[in-house]
């Protein structure tokens, strides 16, 4: 019982800054992620780390990261999060899963059913999301955790799933590509990883300063981007606790989680 009010004094805190801005849905469809300017968060290097020390167990070199592929990851997980397009049919009644786009933001909607039939929908996305500027398609692989997607869980899941770790080690079906570039994002209960056969040309996508922690007092700015991740981690964390806990819907309700 203490743990919880801890908690929720804890997530105030974060409302402070979060503010506004963390529960402006519409703008999370139109975040520019990945763009110059733009930086990998801490958890999001970690899982471009871990993706090429998979890969140097079979001596395969590392992938190049990708602001390209870098944006189409970060506005992937924001729409897996908070328009859940996975939960629709297409028009033969076939269900759409993880690889699928609503059609709420800059992009046209697809979705991808279990027989492939729309996945050029979804290799073409690097190329609409990007307006060109990245010259080829992507590939995907998702994760999701109910209790919020983590670097370490998306791996570990992907490592012990045959066709996921067959597109990270160009085995099998991608036995012939030679990836040249990775894009990552991770947010709320998702984690997205998109690879590309051609290199890059708006280049590598840098990681995000750390914050200080020399006991000196810094000024923190929250963007949209870092809004979002802390509202979908608050989210996922209300989530895990009992729902019948009436301070719990309380805090659900002043950060506009969704049910």
């Amino acid at each position: 019982m203490i743990g919880r009010v801890h908690l929720l004094a804890c997530i105030a805190i974060f409302g402070a800054l979060i503010g506004s801005v963390a529960t402006s849905r519409p703008g999370y469809s139109q975040s520019r992620a990945g763009e110059p300017g733009a930086c990998l968060t801490a958890e999001e290097a970690d899982l471009a780390r871990r993706i090429n020390d998979f890969r140097a167990e079979l001596d395969l070199p590392p992938i190049p990261l990708s602001k390209s592929l870098t944006t189409v990851a970060r506005r992937h997980v924001i729409d897996l999060n908070e328009q859940q397009p996975y939960l629709a049919t297409d028009a033969r009644g076939q269900p759409c899963n993880g690889h699928s786009w609503s059609d709420q933001g800059e992009w046209t909607a697809v979705c991808y059913t279990p027989d492939h039939a729309n996945a050029p929908g979804m290799w073409s996305k690097p190329r609409e999301i990007t307006g060109g500027l990245y010259p080829g398609n992507g590939y995907e692989n998702v994760y999701s955790s109910s209790a919020g997607a983590t670097a370490a869980g998306a791996i570990d899941s992907w490592r012990a799933s045959p066709p996921h770790a067959a597109a990270i080690l160009e085995e099998d079906i991608w036995a012939r590509v030679d990836w040249q570039a990775m894009g990552v994002g991770i947010g709320g209960t998702y984690a997205v990883l998109w690879l590309g056969e051609e290199a890059d040309p708006q280049g590598a996508v840098p990681v995000c300063p750390q914050p200080d922690t020399t006991g000196t007092t810094t000024n923190i700015i929250v963007g949209e981007e870092d809004a979002f991740w802390l509202h979908s981690t608050i989210c996922a964390i209300l989530d895990s606790f009992n729902q019948g806990d009436d301070r719990l819907r309380r805090g659900r309700s002043f950060f506009d989680c969704k049910p």
